[in-house]
């Protein structure tokens, strides 16, 4: 969830010169072709919780995004 890396990031700010949060999986829309970072997110954040995963998960890449 957005809210917990964000957090997570907030409690190490003074501890860390930088945080990383790597994960990639399920952000992309088409996994069947060679993923480029480039590559819009799937979703649309506006329209969607930021808070929470949705039942039928279909929130989920826009989620990862978010973080």
């Amino acid at each position: 969830m957005p809210s917990v890396v964000r957090a997570s990031a907030e409690k190490l700010a003074e501890s860390v010169g930088f945080y990383l949060f790597v994960s990639s999986l399920s952000v992309y829309a088409d996994r069947s072709k060679p993923m480029v970072e480039a590559d819009a997110a799937r979703g649309s954040s506006a329209t969607m919780p930021d808070d929470r995963l949705l039942e039928d998960f279909s929130n989920y890449g826009a989620l990862k995004a978010l973080c």
